[in-house]
């Protein structure tokens, strides 16, 4: 039986209203105390006794029976009957069905925009955003330094960065922060085109700032620094985080179906290793006077499910690989590009993290905080 698109339409509005439903009130649990929903259902008593299994006089435990467990230790589900109960965590559903909200989100943002980290919080709206008639707005005085952080692709907007902010504040109070937020659905030039027009319009003349990237956000940094010098006299270091500066690879499968994508997500196709993007970002190293330190993830943690999933489709053995679930270990360090020889100085650095937790990581930001020395 094949549905009509608008039955498919609310069929998927109804899907994003439920995996929201979810994710709001598990994250509102996790902050308070436990609650659990709890479901049973259990024959109807004439029908039992009928069938031998109750006498008029008797009770019986539910047939089934769900419960629903949000609270301090994280959302989880446990289905039971008379004979065992099964529970299993939910985190990862909360967590995938946020990512899927937010990805819808993202295409609807056709902008970039820039957001300032003022006493603990962001300001409510953006600072900037391109085409706005606008001075300097990213104040380099002698008493402060700038850091810029840039998210990447799937990973949550500038509030990805929160944790982050509050870390590196708290102990270098003397940091501006400030960050980026855009959306999804365009080629890597285009937002890298967009971060130019950032830095050159928001720093002065004779100022340098620092850019702290994540995941394809290190990848649009190198665009504009590597491709304009308005850009890199702007800047004074560029430290990434899981950023794949060799592409992604997965294997020849997933690889050529990623870029059959390019129409629809054209960002894919760009972070493929194979891709027209990475080759030429990678063609023409030039000397710089700026810092670059790159930093990897050794660890899948929770998202080791989607390297398994990766490695279902995929014709390559992914298991003996160094990943951080998303990205190789050897694509976020670099190797092979021979920066050292190209940067005023250069270092890597590589930590048990996966793909997001290498964001927020505390022994991750202390090294940061070494680097921003």
């Amino acid at each position: 039986m094949q549905l009509k698109y608008g039955k498919v339409k609310t069929l998927i509005r109804l899907m994003i209203l439920l995996l929201f439903s979810i994710s709001l009130v598990a994250s509102a649990a996790d902050k308070h105390s436990n609650f659990v929903i709890f479901l049973e259902w259990q024959a109807p008593q004439q029908t039992l006794v009928e069938s031998g299994r109750l006498n008029s006089n008797s009770n019986l435990p539910p047939d089934a029976w769900i419960q629903f467990d949000f609270g301090t230790r994280g959302p989880s589900i446990t289905v039971g009957n008379n004979y065992y109960a099964l529970q299993t965590s939910l985190a990862p559903v909360v967590y995938y069905s946020s990512r899927f909200i937010e990805l819808v989100h993202d295409f609807t943002q056709d902008n970039m925009v820039v957001y300032h980290f003022i006493d603990g919080n962001w300001t409510e709206k953006p600072i900037y955003q391109i085409g706005q008639e606008s001075g300097t707005f990213m104040s380099v005085d002698t008493d402060k330094e700038v850091l810029l952080m840039i998210h990447g692709l799937f990973t949550g907007d500038y509030l990805a960065w929160t944790d982050a902010a509050k870390y590196l504040s708290r102990f270098r109070p003397d940091l501006e922060i400030y960050a980026v937020d855009y959306g999804t659905g365009y080629p890597l030039q285009q937002y890298a085109a967009w971060l130019e027009t950032i830095i050159c319009q928001g720093v002065p003349e004779n100022s340098k700032i620092n850019i702290l990237a994540h995941s394809q956000g290190g990848l649009l940094s190198r665009v504009a620094i590597e491709g304009n010098p308005a850009v890199s006299s702007r800047v004074k270091r560029l430290i990434t985080l899981a950023t794949p500066h060799l592409g992604v690879d997965y294997g020849e499968s997933i690889n050529s179906a990623a870029i059959k994508v390019d129409q629809f997500i054209p960002e894919i196709g760009d972070l493929i290793v194979s891709s027209a993007f990475i080759a030429e970002l990678n063609s023409l190293i030039e000397p710089l006077d700026v810092e670059y330190y790159f930093v990897a993830g050794t660890s899948k943690g929770h998202l080791s499910i989607y390297w398994d999933i990766l490695e279902l489709f995929s014709n390559e053995e992914l298991k003996s690989i160094v990943s951080d679930a998303v990205v190789e270990k050897d694509s976020a360090l670099g190797i092979g590009l021979s920066m050292d020889e190209y940067r005023l100085k250069f270092e890597t650095a590589e930590f048990p993290v996966n793909h997001n937790t290498i964001m927020s990581d505390s022994v991750v930001l202390d090294q940061i905080l070494q680097w921003l020395k």
